[in-house]
């Protein structure tokens, strides 16, 4: 098997997980951010023990997924030990651990994922929230993200489309574990509502192409959601709205026009009523 580089063992060391621009594995431009699905680091490498990753406050989606040996991963108070084709959901705006003993080793393939609909999609996927995944034909995993590795290396801009649906591909691999089980037709709406994050739409229209009554699919949300589709889609565009804020340059106006709101003094005023702050100074804080 290819491995991408070693990592020998840290004297008690602790390694912390950052991306930034700069990252030498990683690339993300401010185009990226304006993407609806971007992958902008992927990995496949060899760890010996002792070695300890802490993901703080990481603002992406992660999947690291232990291809050999065994893994200690801690999230939400919880430990965890994994073995090959077993894989950590790290959700956004989440802590995390990743151990090895003195003298173990292992492979991990790891992927990131960000983008101005990963929330959307993460949420209609079921991955939403830290969790433990037993990936079917993990084998298929590894040679995709050596390719995403090399393609990311060259940073060119005509491979942002292969880039692109690798990462879905993924994506999509990830989610057959995960997927909740809910009746098709509040499946359909959530995947309808993840489609209107930017648009100024009524649930009314929601329920119309649904051929449902709005009482119907309110009753539905309440049922397995214990929510309404109105403050659903709300919570989707207000994280799409934080990932915006924290990860790219754009005014408080674009920002607002990109999560469905007509003015930013509405937005912001939601926002802040969400968030305990308006959208300007959360981005300073953060």
């Amino acid at each position: 098997m290819k491995i991408i580089r070693q990592h020998p063992h840290r004297s008690g060391g602790v390694s912390k997980v950052t991306l930034n621009r700069e990252h030498a594995d990683a690339w993300l431009e401010e185009r990226h951010y304006a993407l609806p699905l971007w992958v902008p680091m992927a990995h496949l490498d060899r760890y010996f023990g002792p070695y300890q990753c802490v993901h703080e406050d990481y603002p992406h989606c992660a999947v690291e997924l232990i291809v050999a040996g065994e893994f200690q991963v801690t999230g939400e108070g919880r430990k965890h030990r994994l073995g090959p084709g077993e894989a950590a959901l790290l959700a956004p705006r989440g802590s995390y651990e990743m151990e090895l003993d003195p003298g173990e080793s292992c492979v991990r393939a790891g992927v990131v994922f960000t983008g101005t609909r990963i929330h959307e999609m993460l949420s209609v996927f079921g991955m939403n929230e830290f969790r433990i995944l037993r990936v079917p034909d993990a084998a298929a995993i590894p040679e995709r993200v050596l390719r995403l590795h090399a393609l990311l290396r060259e940073r060119r801009p005509e491979n942002e489309p292969e880039i692109c649906g690798l990462g879905y591909e993924l994506l999509m691999r990830y989610s057959r574990t995960t997927v909740p089980a809910v009746p098709p037709k509040l499946e359909a709406a959530l995947g309808l509502l993840a489609l209107r994050v930017p648009c100024r739409v009524a649930i009314a229209e929601v329920a119309r192409e649904l051929h449902m009554s709005i009482s119907a699919l309110e009753k539905l949300f309440q049922l397995h959601l214990h929510d309404t589709p109105r403050r659903y889609l709300t919570s989707l565009r207000m994280k799409s709205a934080v990932e915006l804020l924290c990860q790219s340059g754009l005014t408080i106006a674009q920002v607002a026009e990109k999560v469905g709101y007509s003015d930013a003094h509405s937005f912001s005023r939601e926002f802040a009523r969400i968030h305990g702050l308006p959208p300007r100074e959360y981005r300073k804080n953060r």
